[in-house]
C-alpha cells in the first residue's frame, strides 16, 4: 500500500472503531463491560490472526475493517468498566493510571512489534505480538469480577 492508501486506511479504520462502539454499547449496558471487553478481545484475536495470514489487499481491508468494529468497544467498554471498577473517592486517581498505562502500552507495544520484526526479519511475525498481547491481556481479564455482575 502506498502512503494515500495507508491514510485511507487509518481513516476507515478510526470510523469503523466508532462504529463498533455506538454498535456495542447496548452489550455493554445489557451484560456488562467485561463480557463486550472479552467479546471484542477474542473476536481481535481471532481477525488479527487472520489478516496476518492474507496476501491479498481486498482481504486487507475487510479484516481491517472488521477489527475495527470491535477495537471500538474495547476502548470505550474499558473507560465503562474503570468507572464501574474504581471507588468513588478514587476516581481520579484510578483514571490517571488508566491513562498512565495506556502511554505506556502506547510506547512498549510498538517497541515489542519492532523487536521481534527486526529479530525475525518478518513484519508478520513483528505484528504477531500484537496477538499474544491481545491473549494476555484476555488472560487477565477472565479472574475479573465486574461490580453489579455475577
Amino acid at each position: 500500500m502506498n502512503e494515500a492508501e495507508v491514510i485511507q486506511f487509518a481513516i476507515a479504520l478510526n470510523v469503523t472503531a466508532g462504529l463498533g462502539a455506538m454498535g456495542f454499547a447496548w452489550i455493554d449496558d445489557r451484560f456488562g463491560a467485561k463480557l463486550t471487553i472479552n467479546f471484542s478481545v477474542t473476536a481481535l484475536v481471532m481477525l488479527c490472526t487472520s489478516i496476518l495470514l492474507v496476501r491479498d489487499v481486498t482481504w486487507f481491508w475487510a479484516l481491517g475493517m472488521a477489527i475495527g468494529i470491535f477495537i471500538g468497544p474495547v476502548q470505550s467498554a474499558s473507560r465503562s468498566l474503570m468507572a464501574r471498577l474504581a471507588p468513588p473517592d478514587m476516581t481520579g486517581e484510578m483514571f490517571g493510571l488508566f491513562a498512565l498505562s495506556g502511554r505506556v502500552t502506547a510506547f512498549v507495544g510498538p517497541l515489542l512489534v519492532g523487536v521481534v520484526a527486526t529479530v525475525t526479519n518478518s513484519q508478520r511475525v513483528g505484528m504477531g505480538v500484537i496477538v499474544l498481547l491481545f491473549v494476555i491481556g484476555l488472560a487477565l481479564m477472565l479472574p475479573l469480577e465486574e461490580p453489579g455482575r455475577s
